[in-house]
């Protein structure tokens, strides 16, 4: 049911968001603040669906009536409401069940907001009303997740043509003058760039590579605009979700990340500390420098040059950096005290709290990270010309966050998890399987490590399954750490 009106005399924009409301008018400070349309002050009605038994069970009804809250008629008085109305009735409920779908405890989030930090929500929540890209993509969101949880082919259907009207009202938008500075645009970048990744499976085109286009555009998005821009408002939610996904863009093309410079690690948080992740993610996005500097030092051809050699040093000093960074963060800001308790229920629990979630997201990250950094340590450690071998630590063993992965990719793979489990999932198990392939070459043997990452392709109510063909379509592109 949507659309339940409260005591409040807000504006009903104000009264969705709950927000205090200064009754100013035609439109509240409020929105005008947000820049966002401010919806009036029209008393809210409340829509109930209503199935005409006549209709078929698998497609949707085309009426709906209306409730009105207003003591001139009964509880019970209904109205019958035109199809277009009762159209739009549906797209609202579809988007909020989408949202329950996306992370059903985000209501719960408190204290581990600076693990997780659902920023891009938070903005494309608030924008979509006022703009028809982003409310389409949305809506290809909620549809396809729908019909996916319930069996429905017609909303999966529906969900995949907004998914295409979405992308020629994008490119439309695009060719207009200065359109590429609609924070909208780039929330329905995200939104058609997580349709790609949860329901872009198709025989005719390869998966990664079209969410790969959605990551390049959403990386030009970001970039047309200066550091400063993005210190504020949607923008900076915007930016502060994007960031990641950019990153990892440039961890599969192993190409210099541009975010990496210390204007777009500084300035976008001068007027908001960094969270936890945050921090995380200005480690990471250095890696793909470092994975690029490997390229090149694999392409020289005499180990005994100059170059190798100034190069190989200068690589072990970053690596070496890394290493302090990761360290340094995890003794900081780590959840350690979560994670002994998740260690301690070997990863399983039939309820499932919200900080094994948080705790598998973050550690997630946490774990590819030092998988991408000490793999190309004991690479370049091993390319020496008579400098002698280089010990390395017990950190720097990879399998043991191989193994640390395995486990917690169950954790985000759990029904309660949401489509945000499914999204945090690709990055940590993809790397952990491009770990264990690349170890198993040189054994010739099957490590435990890999043979539990390949079970969870066939589990949790087709997730695993989902996940399991992405990053067959990713490691078609990406075969070496």
């Amino acid at each position: 049911m949507v659309g339940v009106p409260g005591r409040s005399k807000g504006c009903n924009t104000c009264r969705k968001r709950k927000k205090g409301c200064d009754l100013a008018r035609p439109a509240c400070g409020q929105c005008r603040k947000s820049a966002i349309e401010c919806a009036g002050y029209d008393r809210p009605r409340t829509f109930v669906n209503f199935t005409n038994t006549g209709a078929s069970s698998d497609r949707d009804p085309d009426t709906a009536v209306i409730r009105r809250d207003d003591q001139n008629l009964t509880a019970n008085a209904t109205i019958a409401l035109p199809g277009s109305l009762a159209r739009g009735a549906y797209e609202v409920r579809y988007l909020e069940l989408f949202w329950g779908a996306y992370m059903p405890t985000t209501r719960d989030l408190g204290v581990h907001l600076t693990y997780v930090n659902p920023s891009w929500a938070d903005a494309a929540n608030e924008l979509y009303p006022a703009d028809d890209t982003l409310r389409t993509a949305m809506l290809s969101l909620g549809l396809a997740t729908l019909g996916r949880r319930d069996g429905q082919r017609w909303m999966i259907n529906e969900g995949l043509g907004c998914y295409v009207r979405s992308l020629r009202q994008m490119s439309d938008r695009l060719r207009q003058p200065h359109g590429w500075r609609s924070d909208s645009l780039l929330a329905a970048s995200k939104a058609l760039g997580l349709y790609e990744l949860l329901y872009g499976a198709d025989d005719r085109s390869s998966q990664a590579k079209n969410w790969q286009s959605h990551n390049k555009g959403e990386q030009a998005l970001i970039l047309q605009r200066s550091p400063e821009m993005y210190t504020q408002g949607h923008a900076r939610l915007l930016f502060i979700s994007a960031r990641m996904h950019i990153i990892i863009h440039c961890i599969i093309k192993r190409q210099r990340c541009p975010l990496s410079t210390l204007q777009w690690k500084r300035i976008p948080f001068t007027n908001t500390p960094k969270t936890h992740k945050d921090a995380l993610l200005d480690i990471l996005a250095d890696i793909p420098s470092l994975l690029e500097d490997m390229d090149t030092l694999r392409q020289i051809q005499y180990l005994d040059s100059p170059s190798h050699h100034d190069k190989r040093l200068v690589m072990m000093q970053e690596c070496w950096r890394l290493d302090s960074e990761l360290t340094r963060w995890f003794n900081m800001y780590g959840p350690q005290t979560q994670l002994d308790e998740l260690r301690e229920r070997k990863f399983r629990n039939d309820d499932l709290l919200l900080s094994d979630f948080v705790v598998a997201h973050i550690m997630g990250i946490y774990w590819a990270a030092c998988i991408l950094v000490y793999s190309t340590l004991q690479s370049v450690s091993m390319l020496h010309n008579g400098d002698g071998e280089v010990a390395l630590p017990e950190r720097a063993e990879l399998m043991q966050y191989c193994q640390h992965v395995a486990y917690i990719a169950e954790v985000l793979l759990h029904p309660s998890a949401g489509v945000f489990g499914m999204h945090s999932a690709p990055l940590p198990v993809g790397v952990a399987l491009m770990c264990v392939n690349s170890m198993e070459q040189s054994s010739g043997s099957t490590s435990p490590e890999k043979r539990r990452l390949l079970d969870l392709f066939n589990m949790n109510q087709g997730r695993g399954n989902d996940l399991g063909k992405f990053l067959a379509s990713a490691m078609k592109d990406v075969d070496r750490l």
